[in-house]
């Protein structure tokens, strides 16, 4: 019982973020789209080539722009714990409008 118990508070603890993410109100997709065909090479080229030393490439459309926010946050942790260097803030929002733009 005890057992079956503290896999159900896992479970509840890992599916919450996602839930918070969900139930946010902003939305990132209302921001404007990329000024141009540089910033959307220069995007897919960080996500391509950042992302994927460490894991392989997810699909855009698997999740919504505000999970995908959550989701660049998460690996930014990650990254500081495996001594990787992080991206900057203009580096994650070029990633974030790339993710974005492809998931359409």
């Amino acid at each position: 019982m005890r057992i079956i118990l503290l896999m159900i508070i896992c479970l509840i603890l890992t599916a919450a973020p996602l839930l918070v993410v969900q139930a946010e109100e902003s939305d990132v997709s209302s921001k404007p789209s990329m000024s141009g065909q540089a910033e959307a090479d220069a995007g897919k080229s960080l996500f391509e080539g950042r992302c994927q030393t460490c894991h392989q490439l997810p699909e855009p459309s698997m999740l919504r722009p505000n999970q995908w926010k959550f989701i660049l946050a998460i690996m930014q942790q990650r990254m500081q714990q495996a001594g990787v260097p992080q991206l900057t803030e203009g580096e994650s929002e070029m990633i974030l409008q790339y993710i974005v733009g492809q998931s359409g």
